[in-house]
């Protein structure tokens, strides 16, 4: 059989890129619509087998640790994360304790069936969902949950979460939103290079934007206003908290879960969280003086946390 060409699979990050998403995490709306919804399944960890599939910078391979975990084996390809990860447990003192491997989320290094839990957060975002000439062997995104699947025991738990609302312009609130959008449309016009490279660099300087999707069309780069014009895993640009753009793959959030179901994994809950009220993000941008939220994220999700489980039977 004549092997198969090497498909790259998943979104190259620049080592500046790496460093400040590892640096910021998920910024000020993850630590309060994403990290909150997911950290409690992290409790009470003594005796579990923990795998960290798209460990970034290390943050929630340590956090297993420290709630007790047996063992953790951090995973990311990206060589610019798994030196971050390797520095974070060598600064925490546990660089014996978190095993950290520079791998595929394709292709976990890890046996069948010897996992507690399995996580990844934010990852399908950076893999691409495509396939070989004979249309058959989907590479990167369909694969990731596979292997999820696979190493996990029966009757283990995964934690999978996703950004969500592609079509939304998340902002800290300083400005309107159709007003950033204009600004942010007419710095992308006037840029003679339309590059990734230097779109991306373009963004970082989009400040009070939390998050936004950029694509190109037509050779063009266009702020994504509405989800139904993207194509399910074609290349995005990510503007994300603070200075932090990145490449992306667009995945809408249905494909995680009929991803999971394909697999054999049930999903027991799904997690969709913004403010109910605008009286609610008033009363958290009291509380927050230095992280601001926009009015978009009242009844706008920015991210998904699905929990996911291993029947115990076939």
């Amino acid at each position: 059989m004549t092997p198969l060409p090497r498909v790259e699979t998943h979104a190259s990050w620049s080592r500046d890129a790496a460093s400040s998403y590892g640096a910021t995490r998920h910024g000020p709306d993850g630590a309060q619509f994403l990290d909150a919804y997911f950290i409690p399944y992290l409790q009470n960890l003594a005796g579990r087998n923990v795998v960290d599939v798209g460990c970034g910078a290390g943050p929630w391979s340590i956090y297993a640790i420290q709630q007790g975990a047996n063992t953790v084996t951090a995973i990311d390809i990206q060589q610019s994360m798994t030196s971050q990860a390797l520095r974070a447990t060598k600064n925490e003192g546990l660089e014996s304790q978190v095993l950290v491997v520079q791998a595929d989320a394709a292709v976990v290094p890890l046996a069948s069936a010897t996992q507690d839990i399995a996580l990844s957060i934010n990852v399908g975002c950076n893999l691409k969902s495509t396939s070989n000439e004979d249309g058959e062997l989907p590479v990167g995104f369909g694969p990731h949950f596979a292997e999820i699947a696979r190493v996990l025991k029966p009757g283990g738990r995964a934690i999978i979460t996703a950004p969500n609302s592609f079509g939304t312009i998340f902002t800290n609130g300083d400005k309107p939103n159709n007003q950033i959008i204009s600004e942010m449309q007419l710095l992308l016009d006037q840029l003679e290079d339309v590059s990734s490279p230097a779109i991306l660099d373009a963004l970082k300087t989009c400040t009070d934007v939390n998050r936004a999707t950029v694509v190109l069309r037509n050779g063009r780069p266009i702020i994504v206003t509405h989800e139904d014009n993207l194509i399910s895993g074609e290349p995005i640009l990510r503007k994300l908290p603070d200075t932090v753009a990145v490449p992306n793959y667009y995945h809408h959030i249905d494909e995680y879960r009929s991803q999971a179901e394909k697999v054999g994994l049930l999903v027991r809950e799904q997690h969709e969280i913004s403010f109910a009220t605008e009286e609610e993000r008033s009363q958290y941008n009291n509380e927050h003086r230095e992280a601001q939220l926009g009015s978009e994220y009242v009844g706008s999700a920015p991210f998904v946390v699905y929990i996911l489980e291993k029947p115990t039977t076939a």
